[in-house]
């Protein structure tokens, strides 16, 4: 486990964010169920990116070759 947390700035509105790691075939338009989701605290940024208190990395080794994960939230 890497964990790393950050300070969410205080004039930000925090809310919990989902961030659902998928197989690559999600991204395709297969419904396929997540293989893993974690719940954090942050907020989205007026450019649009995502601001969490702690580091989330999806790693998986049991998807076959050539396959990356896609990420949802």
């Amino acid at each position: 486990m890497l964990a790393r947390s950050f300070d969410i700035p205080e004039d930000l509105l925090v809310a919990k964010i989902g961030i659902g790691f998928y197989p690559e075939g999600a991204v395709h338009g297969d419904d396929m169920p997540p293989i893993a989701v974690h719940e954090v605290r942050g907020e989205r940024l007026d450019d649009g990116s995502i601001f969490l208190e702690r580091r989330v990395i999806g790693l998986c080794d049991d998807v076959p070759q050539g396959r990356d994960l896609a990420i949802k939230t």
